[in-house]
């Protein structure tokens, strides 16, 4: 796969909420290129499954989250990402990984994109 194709993968609300946690923490610590891709993948998938910034960027976002998942819809989506997006929010779960969640859907990213640990 090349940096300008694409593949999809699915995910769950509660999975796109911890990407956009872990891209939130990631790109405070990156500059540049880096920072404006992880903030633009940030925007898309709030986008895409309906969040508002306000659940975000915020220490209280971890109660709200513990909250908000007994509402998760179990319907995926399917969502498109680049190789270089794809590899920005592995880098940022990596960060971030604290989990066992976020290790598993670190992985999830890494065989779909077929990405080296």
């Amino acid at each position: 796969m090349s940096d300008t194709e694409t593949e999809t993968i699915e995910l769950t609300e509660s999975e796109g909420r911890e990407v956009i946690n872990a891209l939130s923490e990631h790109r405070v610590a990156e500059s540049g290129r880096d920072e404006r891709r992880a903030l633009n993948v940030k925007e898309f998938l709030q986008r895409e499954f309906g969040f508002k910034d306000e659940h975000f960027d915020s220490d209280e976002h971890t109660l709200d989250d513990a909250f908000i998942d007994v509402f998760d819809s179990d319907d995926d989506h399917e969502i498109e990402f680049s190789r270089p997006e794809a590899s920005e929010i592995v880098d940022a779960l990596a960060d971030h990984d604290d989990h066992s969640s976020e290790t598993e859907l670190r992985s999830k990213f890494q065989q779909q994109f077929d990405q080296r640990l």
